[in-house]
Formats: structure tokens, C-alpha cells, sequence
């Protein structure tokens, strides 16, 4: 029986992935088994050659993170008691691993836990702890309010920023960068992602269905591991339209009035407006890197 199946989906990132590979092999935890799903890289991955722990996958083609993620549960051992979904930029430490696995087998009723994904900033990624999003939390998130008003159980409510980030507590999801899942629990809400979600939200989703299967979700701060790239880079294009897609498909899933055409329209609208500025907004703050790294 396999403790923990470890399930990584890279896309160009072989450097960090090797590092990430590298970090997994030092941990203090050595009942592990790893499937890489290598998103269409150029160039082999390295460090992984005779490592009977290690599988390498390759599909050919870019499939999204949530189809790259249901490739690697597929061929994860049928015998294994925690899944774990680890991003190629998220580093361990030897400790990692270990600290969030005994969170869970000290209370039965957590279905998925995650750690303090730090930046290296030394901030705390503020997608390790979330709350169910509503169009209050993710307007004021997406609009820079929650920023400004970080401690308000309204605005600061998407990031859980009023709460105290060094103190353990439940959450409503974590992220797909590191995410820890009871395997039983994952089977009881079907064993997959959903791959409608190409890149974002799939993690959102999958939190809300193993919750409504009546697990909880535990974030544990004394447990760290390091986020390379974390939340500090600017959005291209290309995945700002994913995010804003994943908003869409992740409202019309579960928003209460999903099926309005009126609702639809003006989510569409307020979408399309928010990402619009974004696009505006991350092309302005490109300009203005580049300028001041000549």
C-alpha cells in the first residue's frame, strides 16, 4: 500500500520540476510515489531516470492542468491512502509531506488539507486559503478591494485575510498547488477533476464537491513549503482568458441562478469588463517592469 501518490502536471518548466522532483526525494516521508504528467515539453526532464518512484507521462500535447491531473490519477497505485496535487514550482521541505499528513490522520472527518505556501517574498500566497467565491468576494478581489480592506469579513472574505494566518483553521478550499486529499474521499466525488476547466478552478471545484460530501478542509501554518512563482507574476493574455473562462464555467456549475439569461448576460458582461482592464491593466504593469530592469 502506497502512503502518499504524488500527481505533478508541468508545461516548460523543467528546471523547476526537476527542483521540485529533487525537494520530494529529500523528504522525510519515503512511502511516496510520483506521476509527472509532462504537459508538451521541448526538452527532457531530467533527474527522474531510475527512480522506480517516479512515472513519467508524456501526452504529446498541452491538455490543461485538470486533464493532466485525471491522466496522473490514473496511474496512480489503486492501493494509495493520500493523493497529493503538487505544482513544479512548489519546493518541500523535508518536513512538508509529513506535517500535513498527520493533520489529516489526526481527524478523520478532513478530506483535503494543504500547508503555508510561502512566496519568495517570504508573504503568504494568498490562494492556500479561500473562501467559497460569491460575486461580492470575487468582484472586490478582482477589483482590489480586498486589498485595501484586508481585515473585513466582507471584502477580505475570498482570501480569508480577517483571519489569522498563523493560527490553524478550516478553509473551503485550498489550491491545486499543493493540496493534500484523502484518497477516499476524492473516490466518493467521482476520483477526477473536472477537465472543463482548463487552467484555474478546478481546485475551487473540487474543494466544493468534497465538502458537500460532508469532509472538511484544513489549512495548517506551522506546515510550509516554498511557492517559486506563486501569485507575484503578471497574468499574460493567454491565462487571463482562462481564469475569466473558468469563472464562467465554475458560475454556471454552481451559481444559483445558472440557468437566467438575464443573470447569464450580465455575468458575461461584468467578465468581460473585468478582464478586459485586467488585460489593460497587466500590459501597463509589463511596461512599466521592463522599463525600470533596463
Amino acid at each position: 500500500m502506497t502512503r502518499v501518490a504524488v500527481a505533478i502536471v508541468h508545461y516548460r518548466a523543467e528546471e523547476l520540476c526537476a527542483e521540485c522532483v529533487q525537494r520530494l526525494r529529500a523528504s522525510t516521508l519515503d512511502d511516496w510515489r510520483a506521476v509527472i504528467v509532462d504537459n508538451g515539453s521541448t526538452v527532457p526532464l531530467l533527474g527522474v531516470d531510475g527512480d522506480p518512484r517516479i512515472r513519467v507521462e508524456l501526452p504529446g500535447r498541452n491538455l490543461g492542468y485538470a486533464r493532466g491531473v485525471n491522466l496522473a490519477l490514473d496511474r496512480l497505485p489503486a492501493s494509495t491512502q493520500y493523493v497529493l496535487l503538487l505544482n513544479a514550482d512548489v519546493l518541500v521541505e523535508p518536513e512538508t509531506l509529513e506535517g500535513v499528513l498527520d493533520a489529516m490522520e489526526e481527524r478523520p472527518d478532513v478530506g483535503a488539507a494543504t500547508c503555508s505556501l510561502l512566496l519568495p517574498t517570504g508573504d503568504i500566497d494568498p490562494a492556500c486559503r479561500r473562501s467559497e467565491p460569491t460575486a461580492v468576494t470575487a468582484l472586490a478581489k478582482q477589483l482590489g478591494i480586498s486589498r485595501l480592506l484586508p481585515h473585513s469579513r466582507v471584502f477580505g472574505r475570498y482570501n480569508l485575510t480577517y483571519l489569522d494566518a498563523s493560527e490553524a483553521h478550516e478553509i473551503d478550499s485550498g489550491t491545486g498547488a499543493f493540496l493534500l486529499l484523502r484518497r477516499r474521499a476524492l473516490d466518493d466525488v467521482g476520483g477526477q477533476l473536472d477537465d472543463r476547466f482548463f487552467l484555474y478552478g478546478e481546485d475551487l471545484d473540487l474543494c466544493r464537491r468534497i465538502r458537500q460530501a460532508g469532509y472538511r478542509i484544513l489549512y495548517r501554518p506551522e506546515v510550509t513549503a516554498l511557492h517559486v512563482k506563486g501569485s507575484g507574476r503578471i497574468r499574460d493574455a493567454r491565462s487571463t482568458r482562462h481564469f475569466y473562462r473558468a469563472m464562467w464555467i465554475y458560475y454556471r456549475k454552481w451559481g444559483r441562478f445558472g440557468s437566467n439569461p438575464l443573470v447569464l448576460a450580465g455575468l458575461a458582461g461584468g467578465l468581460l469588463v473585468l478582464g478586459s482592464t485586467e488585460l489593460a491593466r497587466n500590459a501597463i504593469r509589463r511596461t512599466l517592469r521592463e522599463g525600470r530592469s533596463k
